[in-house]
């Protein structure tokens, strides 16, 4: 398989950034993913994650998913 999905979560730290926070880390994401369809390497955007999928921990445990944990 050559294809990889790339998930990023930030941990909840209950504070909420300034303004200027946000729009600075929106713009380094944007030209981060700007670079990456520059390159031909960005092949979609914004589907859904399937049923079926699995979620691999930093502990590298394999469980099923994508669930919310709860």
């Amino acid at each position: 398989m050559k294809d990889f999905l790339l998930l990023f979560r930030v941990e909840n730290t209950g504070q909420t950034p300034s303004p200027e926070a946000m729009e600075a880390s929106m713009k380094a994401w944007m030209d981060w993913m700007g670079s990456m369809a520059a390159q031909n390497k960005l092949i979609d955007r914004g589907n859904r994650l399937h049923a079926d999928g699995k979620v691999v921990t930093p502990g590298k445990l394999v469980t099923d998913g994508p669930y919310m944990e709860i």
